[in-house]
Order: C-alpha cells, then structure tokens, then sequence
C-alpha cells in the first residue's frame, strides 16, 4: 500500500484552445501597444531636440531646472497651438466669453486694461513730468480699445477708469509741455469706425490718421485732408497678439490697410535697431518682405525706428512711445524729414545717450495708458532727463565761454 508520501498529485486540467488563443491575442496587443508608445514617446523627444529650439528656449528661461523644461516644453510640444484652439473652442461652446482678460464680442477681440499695481503708474507719470520740465514736449496720452469699446463688453466686466485717470495724467502734465492731447474724447468720438484691429491690440492707421489731424497745430503743419490719400490693403488674413493668445478660429482676421497718398514724390527710408543693436532697414513706409502679419506697418516695434523722407521739410522730430505710435508715424513724415521713434523700455543706456545727444526741432511723447499703468518707463525716461540735463549745461557752458 503506498504511504502518504506516494500520495498523487491532483491532475491539472488542460487549458482550453480558445483561451490560449485570447492570451496569444492579447500579448500582440501588448507589444503593439508598447511599440507605439516607444514610437510616441521617441516622435515627441526627437520633435523637441532635433529641431535645436528646445535647448534655447531651456536657456532663455528663468527659474528653477523643472521650471525651464516645463517653460521649453510648452514651447515645443508638437500640436500644441491646435490643442489650444481646441479648448478654447469647447470653451466658447460652454458659454465662457473671456480668456486670459480677451473678451471676444462677436466683432473681434478686445483686452481688459487690468491694472496690478497703480503705484507704478503714478512713478511712470512722475518719471516724464521730470523729463517734461527739460524737455518741453508735445504729449499724446492713448485709450486703449476696451475703454472706447466698452459697449460691446459684458456688463459684469470690470473695467479700470481709463478716462478719469488720462484726464488726472494730462492735468500734471499741461504744466510741464507745450501742449497736451488727451485722445479719450477724440476716439470715442468716432467709436463706430474700426479703431483697433480685431485681432491685435494696436490701433489701425485710421487712429493715426485721427492723430495725425489733431496734432498739425502743435506741430506746425497743415494735414492733408483724407480724400488726398487711397485706403489700400497691404496684407490679408493677418492675426495679432490677442489671436495669439485666444486661439479662436471664429475671429475675424483683419485686413492691415494704410492710408496712401495720392501723389507723393518722396522716397522714404526706415532703420531698425532692436534692443541687441541689430539694424535692418527697408526702402519703404511699408515693408512686406521680411515682416509678418501687422509689422507690415513701418516693420512692427522695435527699440529706434529712424524713418527718414527724402522730399518732406528739413527738420526734425524725436518721438518717444510705445507701439501705439507707429500709427501716425507716416502722416507725420508727409512733414518731417526726419522721424526718430525710441522705446525707452528696450533700450540700452548707450542708446538712449546717443537719442538723448542728438538736437531734434520738436519733441512729442505719445503712450497708451496700458503702457503707462502697467510697463516701468522709470529707468529709461530717467537716463533720458540726465541726460538732456548734460547737454543743457554743456551748451550753457559753451555760452559762458564764447560770450
């Protein structure tokens, strides 16, 4: 009889042929599945280094190791401007009407003014009061366009008081100027014309043409009257940056238009120096080649923009801004041979001293209260004053002495 140790394993039962078929099915899966996501993950990799972009955009970035691969990816990650128009369009179907402070109004998109800090405004006006009182200009002072648009904003927006705080600048800043244009009450005298581009905050050039008819006084000229000049499209289906930002594919692009003469004989020349001292330059008011989208007009922003007309009077004019006044620069130079544009907020010292030593006939300041409340001019417009005060003494010296 056998032992306990001879007892017999129990028979194992042989797996059915179905269920060897579903695991052989199911390891093909898995490997299908495994070569996919190593075919994914390498696609995704090899898009973002092999192109050499995600290595410039990690150095560009600031922070933290994590937080620069995390700033390199959002550049580069593959379909990601389709993604973002994706969300916003479920987004817009979900009823939302705002993104990132863009309202859109069926018309276009316009930018809420948010104001984070007003004490910076109030530096920044203190900052050209000082350089008004030695340079005596002409000023500007720009809405932006949800304060003229406001009509077609939500009413549970909340909208800084761009009006009573132009009229507050402009009322420190008469004493100080020749003279004083606060453009609130001039646009929203003509809010039903297109103002501002759909897609862009910038203003079109028929703001500057506005501009351009209210300054002639001021600046000693005679504007031509508007049916001396042809509105011509100068490029189709352009997106700014609210598009950018928004990614809505139901916006409206815009038509970039100028307004030309009907007879001009001039020939024009613009010089662009960024804020690294790279000059480029175009023979024309507007460049096609080597721009994009709405820097067709004068190029787009840059540090200095020297615009030179061959055939307009011989004199001068140095126009510190921001990019709002690009808008009007043309018109003006039907007037001044020589057109200086400076953006104090991109450029070095050296190049606001160099600005600064130049003799000009007139001087106009010309800013948008987005500029003005939320962008530190402080810096700039003080290298600016000191350096006016410099040239000043020196010229009092020079007095002194040959008298």
């Amino acid at each position: 009889a056998a032992g306990p140790a001879a007892r017999a394993l129990p028979l194992q039962k042989p797996i059915p042929l179905y269920q060897k078929e579903a695991a052989a099915k199911m390891n093909r899966y898995r490997i299908i599945a495994l070569i996919y996501a190593v075919l994914l993950f390498g696609g995704l990799l090899g898009s973002l280094f092999l192109t050499g972009q995600f290595a410039g955009d990690y150095t560009a970035a600031e922070g933290t190791p994590g937080a620069r691969t995390e700033t390199a990816l959002r550049q580069n990650l593959p379909l990601r401007d389709a993604l973002r128009r994706w969300k916003t369009t479920l987004l817009m179907l979900g009823g939302v009407q705002e993104l990132d402070g863009i309202y859109f109004t069926g018309e276009g998109l316009i930018e809420n003014l948010t104001v984070t800090d007003e004490a910076l405004g109030e530096k920044n006006l203190a900052a050209l009061q000082d350089y008004c009182r030695e340079a005596e200009p002409y000023t500007v002072l720009l809405p932006s366009a949800c304060a003229i648009s406001s009509q077609l904003l939500p009413e549970a927006a909340l909208l800084f008081d761009q009006e009573t705080w132009l009229q507050n600048a402009a009322a420190a800043l008469s004493p100080l100027c020749r003279e004083v244009l606060n453009a609130y009450p001039l646009l929203e005298e003509n809010g039903d014309s297109r103002l501002f581009y759909r897609t862009d905050s910038r203003p079109t050039q028929l703001t500057g043409y506005l501009l351009y008819q209210a300054l002639g006084q001021a600046l000693d000229y005679f504007p031509y009257a508007k049916d001396s000049f042809s509105n011509t499209p100068l490029r189709y289906d352009c997106t700014g940056d609210l598009y950018a930002r928004w990614s809505y594919d139901k916006v409206r692009a815009d038509v970039v238009t100028a307004l030309l003469p009907l007879e001009d004989s001039r020939s024009y020349t613009i010089t662009h120096t960024a804020a690294d001292g790279t000059v480029t330059r175009w023979n024309t008011l507007y460049p096609l080649e080597g721009t994009a989208e709405i820097d067709c007009i004068l190029g787009g922003p840059a540090a200095i923009i020297a615009v030179t007309a061959e055939g307009s009077i011989p004199r001068s004019l140095l126009l510190l801004g921001d990019e709002n006044a690009l808008c009007v620069i043309p018109y003006l130079a039907l007037h001044y041979d020589l057109i200086t544009y400076v953006d104090v907020t991109r450029c070095s010292d050296e190049l606001l001293s160099a600005t600064a030593g130049a003799e000009y006939d007139r001087t106009l300041l010309l800013y948008g209260a987005p500029t003005l409340l939320n962008d530190d001019l402080t810096t700039g417009l003080a290298t600016l004053t000191q350096s006016q005060l410099g040239a000043q003494l020196y010229a009092e010296l020079l007095d002194a002495v040959f008298v």
